[in-house]
């Protein structure tokens, strides 16, 4: 159906980008267009519920036959609409409470499908609002204020062209398993019919996709188009403290044709954006590099009394923020997107929430890759105007997360400013939610009261400054989150797949942001009671209690025997000091600093925990990556956990960390069931104890050739009379018969 969907699309890209000189009128291109877009949601719609999966090709053709009988209708648009009507008056109920079952069953089928983040998402989830909830429908009311869109009649700038290099990719860019919107086109149909680009078909098929691409670019395209082609449904996420958090997934063609654009203005972004403290967008480290650069400012300056730090925060700010003032702004910085840009917001967007509609009519359209950047453009209107740098010594914004220091009356000034000229740009200060702070605890009396005072400072997710109280509340609440996700562990029951989801989104990795941006000697307790929580949990998959040396082992990357589950407490010194090397050149520029003279707060202490543990070149330590450091460090441990084995283990630890890599691809595979890639439990626990050198018996059992078998069960693996040897045997010939009996049916197992 893939294929069928994509080169229904591309056949159309193909009339859409030659519609004048064949189809004459340009309304006639809109009606093809639609038409195809309700061909493609009815197939989808109707075939994705068939329940009779061995029927479904015939399901599928069936079903498209008919809609391409109404196409060659005269009303067949009509016919079309009246279907997909139909289709979509099922609303979808509310699922507040979605049991542990229902939660176990997502969990595990998007595990085994590869897709991790989705599964911990499933495992965690508390519903979705329902098509039919009011409350939640006059929420996402409230979040999309109607109001007319601008009228930019001045003539577009010539646009840029793309190739088929930058579409390939731009589409291969994609997420894994994205979303499609409601026409049921995915990437990765997209994918699947430009697969091979050698062949003549595919070659076509990219080319014509290209085509299609340059004529939305152009801005020529109908727009009668861009409501629906811009819109995007609206998924209803139920928060765990009240009320929805929309989610939209827009139309992929929409999609590629705005990740096209990020790819060219990608260049010249940084020297846009930076010179008004914007590190949101197109910068790499932006996140990172703004709460070291606030770290070293309060550092610096906490002595001066005279100076306040301002968090801004807006309401609604990117569905409020004014249309033409990010027009007026890519006409001067991105030309060569200004025609898809405004052919794209200068009518309402179309977001539908089940049966209903609602007008998305200002700010950036959700479900656009060219959403932040379009914002931080109004954000650079906002500074011009005001002439912000006049009134702080600190500018930084993280799209819409603003941290200004300055003079508490030039900060006075500013507040006024952006009471008055704010709104001109779709700018609403959320008083209640911005905050003041500074070092010395001053209560800023002639600042406005509604702001509130603190007294310790969280800044984009890390905790950047306060007492040992704010610390310990802050991080135990953050790591406590995580202990209780550990713990949803246990109910899949599989402990490949509960391994799996460890390792990738509940070890070290879920805390990397704070590893990165605070300082070890405030993280260490909280990191020691993490790795106690990681080792208990991995000693629950493998139903055993874990030695020192198992879990030192277990903690080194696979390619040198290990599990991958770093322990968080080494990982901290080459996280925090790779984060510091990775921002040191925008910090250099933003600061005004000679880069040779810049030193962050609490560089040096982890500078000389990672020399303590082995690594001693200063030239490494403040130049490297995170990734280089750990690769070292980790070299280091893996020598010092070999010197401590005995000659079996260090057999055993040499054949795991075999340079092949390919002792560990039974841990990496994807537990897929289709493809025979799932380890029952107890087989996937003895490979775990085997792998880590754990004891498999308690005792010493006597082997059926009546010899004794070691607690580690290495005799069974030998013995001529033992069954693991022919069960073994039997195994590899099957997985070899089935291997070539696809080919060749002619094959006989022995």
């Amino acid at each position: 159906m893939s294929v069928i969907f994509s080169l229904l699309y591309i056949a159309l890209a193909q009339q859409v980008s030659f519609g004048t000189p064949q189809w004459g009128e340009s309304h006639k291109t809109a009606v093809t267009l639609i038409k195809a877009r309700f061909l493609t949601s009815i197939v989808g719609n109707q075939a994705g519920r068939s329940q009779s999966h061995h029927r479904r090709r015939y399901v599928v053709s069936s079903i498209l036959l008919d809609c391409l009988h109404m196409w060659s209708l005269s009303d067949g648009i009509k016919s079309l609409w009246s279907l997909l009507q139909d289709d979509l008056k099922v609303s979808k109920p509310t699922r507040p409470a979605l049991g542990d079952e229902f939660c176990k069953s997502r969990a595990l089928f998007w595990a085994r499908e590869g897709r991790y983040s989705n599964a911990l998402q499933a495992l965690n989830s508390v519903g979705v609002a329902g098509h039919n909830d009011d409350s939640a429908y006059q929420d996402l009311l409230k979040r999309h204020p109607y109001s007319s869109c601008p009228n930019d009649s001045s003539p577009n700038k010539t646009s840029f062209t793309v190739d088929e290099s930058m579409v390939m990719a731009c589409l291969l860019a994609f997420p894994k398993g994205t979303s499609p919107e409601a026409s049921k086109l995915r990437a990765q149909h997209l994918l699947d019919a430009i697969a091979g680009s050698t062949a003549p078909a595919a070659r076509e098929c990219l080319l014509s996709l290209t085509r299609f691409m340059n004529h939305l670019l152009s801005g020529k395209a109908p727009s009668c188009l861009a409501p629906w082609l811009c819109g995007a449904p609206l998924i209803a996420l139920l928060k765990k403290g009240g009320g929805v958090r929309p989610i939209a997934v827009g139309e992929v063609l929409r999609r590629l044709a705005s990740c096209l654009c990020c790819l060219a203005v990608r260049p010249s972004l940084p020297s846009v954006v930076l010179p008004y403290g914007q590190v949101g967008v197109g910068i790499p480290g932006g996140l990172e590099g703004a709460i070291h650069i606030t770290r070293h400012f309060i550092s610096t300056h906490g002595a001066d009394d005279s100076l306040a730090l301002l968090k801004v925060d807006m309401k609604n700010a990117f569905n409020e923020c004014d249309r033409s003032a990010f027009f007026t702004r890519v006409s001067e910085d991105f030309p060569e997107i200004s025609a898809w840009v405004k052919w794209c917001h200068s009518q309402p967007a179309e977001l539908r929430f089940g049966n209903r509609r609602l007008l998305a009519s200002s700010g950036v359209q959700q479900g656009d890759p060219l959403g932040p950047l379009l914002f931080s453009l109004v954000i650079l209107q906002f500074i011009d105007a005001v002439n912000l740098h006049d009134f702080v010594e600190l500018n930084l914004w993280y799209l819409d997360d603003g941290t200004l220091v300055g003079k508490q009356s030039s900060l006075s000034s500013l507040l006024s400013l952006f009471a008055t000229r704010g709104p001109e740009f779709g700018l609403h200060l959320n008083l209640t939610k911005c905050e003041l702070f500074w070092p010395s605890g001053d209560f800023f009396p002639n600042l406005p009261t509604d702001i509130k005072r603190v007294t310790s400072l969280e800044l984009l997710g890390s905790p950047l400054w306060g007492d040992d109280i704010f610390f310990n509340d802050f991080l135990s609440s953050r790591m406590g989150k995580v202990a209780l996700t550990q713990e949803k562990l246990s109910l899949l029951d599989d402990p490949q797949v509960e391994l799996h989801l460890l390792r990738s989104c509940l070890s070290s990795c879920k805390i990397i942001h704070l590893l990165r941006t605070v300082p070890f000697t405030i993280l260490k307790p909280f990191l020691l009671r993490f790795d106690h929580n990681l080792r208990s949990c991995l000693g629950r998959i493998m139903q055993c209690s874990l030695f020192d040396t198992s879990w030192r082992q277990a903690s080194l990357p696979f390619r040198l025997g290990g599990l991958g589950l770093h322990e968080s407490a080494f990982s901290a010194s080459p996280a925090f000091l790779g984060s510091c090397n990775s921002v040191r050149e925008l910090a250099s520029t933003l600061l005004s600093v000679d880069i040779n003279q810049l030193s962050f707060p609490n560089e040096e202490d982890a500078a000389t925990l990672l020399s303590e543990s082995g690594i001693s070149s200063g030239h490494l330590l403040f130049s490297a990556s995170q990734k280089d450091l750990q690769a070292t460090l980790d070299k280091h441990l893996f020598d010092d956990l070999f010197a401590s084995f005995g000659i079996r283990d260090q057999a055993r630890l040499t054949a795991l960390s075999h340079p092949s890599g390919t002792s560990s691809g039974w841990l990496k595979a994807i537990p897929r069931v289709s493809l025979g890639l799932a380890i029952p439990g107890p087989e996937f626990v003895i490979g775990l104890r085997k792998w880590l050198g754990v004891s498999l018996f308690p005792l010493s059992p006597l082997c059926t050739c009546l010899s004794t078998i070691d607690n580690y069960g290495d005799h069974l693996l030998g013995c001529s009379q033992g069954p693991m040897r022919i069960r073994r045997h039997d195994a590899l010939v099957n997985i070899i018969y089935n291997a070539l009996s696809q080919d060749h049916p002619g094959v006989l197992k022995e």
